[in-house]
């Protein structure tokens, strides 16, 4: 059941913290290990101890305490096992960060996600952009229910709960483009609720923040105020509005354009089917 899951993400490459940090490839091949041993012994039984024509009915027992023991004591062993490397992971994405850590801070709206820089005065939405090399801090909240910040490759996930602050540290170790996804229904828009993560050289990243331009400032009482980039919706005898999947995920856009189509797309994530069945039916 993990592997279905893990066909939409990132899981095949190599994961982005430590390996002394993660839990995940370890358990899922201990889990493999405990699978087939499983198997193995059921198989046994049923061709050791199946009816045969002819056979003399067998003597019944009733109870056998050496075995049950050992059912016992095996599931805890196990529980055991398994519970020291996820410890080991969920406290090394809970310390505390280093003092040169760049802190972000992840807020989960139904059904976007907002990225704030506060230390850039940069604010951006579905696409997280952080520098490969440098610990990261995520404060992670919600601005409405509860959702699931999960980014696989990067360690974990956490939940966004109403009037909580969690946190998720880590350092990207190699340059990439990675999924992620809320994990935690959240809504009819659930699916979509999508996200990205882009890990940068310093450079690169420098870059891109200075492209963000940053939160700007009031404009001076009498100064020019520059028109505003307008984004055409589509209107026909369907009432269409909105932006498509598409522009919500478009790479290169400005964090405005980000944060706005996200908006549009929260409010009406049925228009998003109408207006694709408009374009069908238009060819």
């Amino acid at each position: 059941m993990t592997l279905l899951p893990a066909a939409f993400f990132n899981y095949i490459v190599p994961l982005q913290i430590g390996a002394r940090d993660v839990a995940f490839p370890r358990l899922n091949a201990f889990s493999y290990w405990v699978f087939v041993l499983v198997e193995s012994l059921l198989l046994f039984i049923l061709l050791r101890y199946r009816q045969r024509a002819g056979a003399a009915t067998p003597k019944a027992t009733h109870g056998h305490t050496a075995l049950e023991i050992a059912w016992t004591l095996a599931p805890a062993l196990i529980l055991v096992f398994i519970a020291v490397p996820t410890m080991r992971t969920i406290f090394a994405t809970q310390q505390p960060p280093a003092f040169d850590a760049l802190k972000i801070e992840v807020i989960g709206h139904q059904w976007w996600w907002e990225y704030r820089y506060p230390s850039a005065g940069i604010v951006t939405a579905n696409e997280l952009h952080v520098p490969v090399g440098r610990p990261v801090v995520l404060e992670i909240s919600t601005a409405d229910v509860i959702h699931s910040f999960w980014a696989p490759s990067l360690g974990g996930k956490r939940d966004l709960i109403p009037g909580h602050v969690n946190r998720i540290t880590f350092t990207a170790e190699s340059v990439g483009t990675f999924t992620g996804q809320c994990a935690e229904f959240c809504g009819e828009s659930h699916a979509n609720m999508r996200l990205r993560v882009s890990v940068e050289s310093d450079s690169a990243f420098r870059g891109w923040l200075a492209g963000q331009g940053g939160l700007g400032r009031p404009a001076a009482k009498g100064s020019v105020v520059p028109p505003l980039r307008l984004h055409r919706l589509p209107h026909g005898d369907g009432g269409l509005g909105g932006s498509d999947r598409a522009e919500l995920d478009a790479r290169g856009q400005s964090h405005d354009d980000r944060r706005r189509r996200a908006a549009e797309h929260a409010r009406g994530p049925g228009a998003l089917d109408q207006r694709s069945a408009g374009r069908e039916a238009r060819r």
